[in-house]
């Protein structure tokens, strides 16, 4: 019979937290916190970008709305000045 002690890996289970893990880079912390800043500042700068677009957007259909709003009212108008006249 083989005993499953000897042939069985003990392994410690991982727990999800990064303590006492040495980065595998040459990088020190401060180099690493400045890369994480720079990648979130250049994330933001891309949000900052993708809003100035849809502001622009929602202004644009704001317009639109203005203006289809105006013919609307102009057409209503002249139906009620033609059904006036037909009378």
């Amino acid at each position: 019979m083989i005993n499953t002690d000897e042939t069985t890996a003990k392994m410690r289970a991982y727990s999800g937290k990064d303590e006492g893990v040495v980065p595998q880079n040459n990088l020190t912390a401060e180099q690493n916190n400045a890369l994480e800043m720079a990648n979130k500042a250049l994330h933001l700068d891309e949000e900052k970008k993708k809003s100035l677009e849809y502001q622009k957007t929602i202004e644009h259909l704001q317009e639109s709305l203005k203006q289809e709003q105006a013919k609307t009212a102009e057409l209503t108008k002249k139906i009620a000045e033609l059904e006036a006249g037909g009378k």
